[in-house]
């Protein structure tokens, strides 16, 4: 008997959860769902500098609000040090891994004299043939010391990506990368790696942006006798309203932003899973039954996706004097496509939110599982008229 698929979101606690990685965490919920594979949630807080206690407990606050439930986690990658330091010396026995005593400042500088002189920068193998005598003079003399994996130096690294196809790059442009840090701690790849052969992750649902990391986490895979490679796809980008792309530095919205100005998880939930996928028959509202029957990773369009407000100001204007279906009014000038018939929902029941209090009670923290339950019903993206709110950053 096959054993089930296993998937992970693996958000790194250094800031709010964004709604660019909410909807990656969303589209391996979805895709776990469909499939019946165990859906895993791992904390990569191997940064210790900049991970905090408060954002990792905002991610699970957020995906808990969204609806998006896990199997397994949290994982906290900070816990398992121990296993990512051995599989360093395992790479550094096998002459496959290296020390370097480059400081960052003196990587800068070369890199900086590359540049100006028209070459690529990158690490430029400073310390990669160093003799075991130079090594330990190094460390005699107290000199910082990283470990660095070395690409090979020729042929290609390709793999099949369930959204792109085949995606491959040559050897000779991956330059050796660090994989233990200086301080001691160990980068995010070779823990990437370590635990997605551990945990038994079948498939990888990540961002595009992140592709280029993937040949590095392959390469050390192999390296550490992991033949089974798990499936990946690089899901495209959303983007903001100028191009660039959605970061938590860079104009980004926290999903409590979303929230707080009167928005239902549902309707995010609607709204995220159509930035980038779209059901065959292309329908734009459905309920979360619907979107776990329709989902498949395949299906999802490689372009990038744009952010635009949701909805538009103009769109946010609702009557909810009554409270019920008869006295909606809502000005459809200006609601970005193809989210017009998200306005139009009826709703299953008469959904007040007209005051911040009566917006804090769809919160799952406060209201439970009840009401989240009730939360998940076809709904509308809306902000009452009466506390003039629209998103925020319009």
């Amino acid at each position: 008997m096959t054993a089930p698929d296993r998937l992970r979101f693996s958000p790194a606690p250094t800031g709010f959860l964004h709604i660019g990685s909410v909807r990656t965490a969303l589209f391996n919920w979805l895709q776990a769902r469909h499939t019946g594979a165990t859906f895993i949630l791992r904390i990569e807080d191997t940064d210790v500098a900049r991970s905090t206690q408060e954002s990792t407990d905002q991610i699970q606050h957020v995906m808990q609000w969204c609806g998006l439930d896990w199997d397994e986690g949290p994982y906290l990658q900070s816990l398992r040090f121990d296993e990512y330091l051995a599989a360093a010396q395992t790479l550094l026995d096998a002459g496959v891994a290296y020390e370097c005593f480059c400081t960052e400042d003196e990587v800068k500088a070369r890199n900086e004299d590359a540049m100006r002189a028209g070459r690529t920068p990158g690490y430029d193998g400073r310390c990669r043939d160093l003799t075991a005598e130079q090594r330990a003079a190094a460390r005699a003399e107290g000199k910082p010391r990283s470990v660095r994996f070395r690409t090979p130096d020729e042929g290609r690294s390709s793999f099949e990506d369930l959204v792109r196809g085949e995606v491959s790059v040559e050897w000779a442009t991956v330059p050796d990368f660090v994989i233990v840090r200086s301080n001691g701690t160990p980068v995010f790849f070779l823990a990437n790696a370590v635990d997605d052969a551990a945990m038994q992750i079948t498939h990888v649902l990540r961002g595009e942006d992140l592709i280029d990391s993937t040949h590095r986490v392959l390469a050390l895979r192999r390296a550490l006798g992991h033949t089974e490679l798990p499936r990946y796809a690089h899901l495209p980008l959303i983007i903001g309203p100028g191009g660039g792309k959605l970061s938590k530095r860079h104009g980004a919205v926290s999903v409590e932003e979303y929230r707080d100005a009167g928005y239902l998880p549902h309707a995010l939930v609607n709204y995220l899973a159509l930035l980038g996928w779209g059901p065959e028959d292309g329908r734009e509202v459905l309920t979360i039954d619907e979107l776990i029957a329709e989902f498949d990773v395949s299906r999802v369009n490689p372009s990038s996706a744009t952010n635009k407000t949701v909805p538009s100001r103009a769109a946010n204007t609702f009557n909810w004097s009554t409270r019920t279906r008869a006295d909606w009014r809502i000005a459809s000038s200006g609601v970005m496509t193809p989210l017009v018939s998200m306005l139009m929902i009826s709703l299953s029941r008469s959904v007040r939110c007209s005051t911040r209090a009566d917006s804090t009670a769809y919160d799952t923290r406060r209201t439970g599982e009840n009401d989240a339950s009730r939360m998940m019903r076809p709904m509308v993206l809306f902000v009452s008229s009466d506390r003039r709110r629209t998103l925020p950053g319009t």
